[in-house]
């Protein structure tokens, strides 16, 4: 059986955001806004301590399978109705952030980090749930 690399990011999940742009003086900046490059170091930080010896070198030439389970915090606002389905997956999140760019963020952020590149991934599964506790949970695996 294929290893699976199955680790949690706590904290609400940021996705990739277009590309912000500021005037210089001479040149125009792109730039992203700072908590979505918070959020990517906080990936890579808990896959290092999930896996404080591994070498993305291991899925060199290999084809790469991830999932990521987004969980949002239940709104507060919500009657207890709302709360208890959301609890139960009766009721998902289907307000922004996008899947696909939940996962470009922490895709980008396991770059040569997980693997040596997020183009080796050939199967991707996003998913958003609620629960109590914000948290991105976050496997990979070796597609044989």
């Amino acid at each position: 059986m294929t290893e699976i690399f199955k680790f949690t990011v706590l904290g609400a999940v940021q996705a990739k955001q277009s590309a912000k742009f500021r005037n210089t003086g001479k040149f125009i900046q792109s730039y992203q806004p700072s908590k979505v490059i918070n959020y990517a170091n906080w990936v890579k930080q808990c896959f290092v301590q999930a896996f404080p010896n591994h070498d993305p070198m291991i899925f060199e030439g290999k084809m790469l399978a991830i999932k990521t389970v987004a969980f949002f915090e239940i709104p507060q606002s919500k009657s207890k109705k709302y709360k208890e389905l959301a609890r139960t997956g009766k009721i998902r999140p289907t307000k922004k952030p996008d899947t696909d760019n939940i996962a470009k963020n922490i895709k980008d952020a396991l770059n040569k980090i997980a693997f040596p590149d997020d183009s080796q991934i050939v199967t991707e599964i996003i998913e958003k749930w609620y629960a109590d506790t914000p948290r991105a949970e976050i496997y990979i695996k070796e597609i044989s």
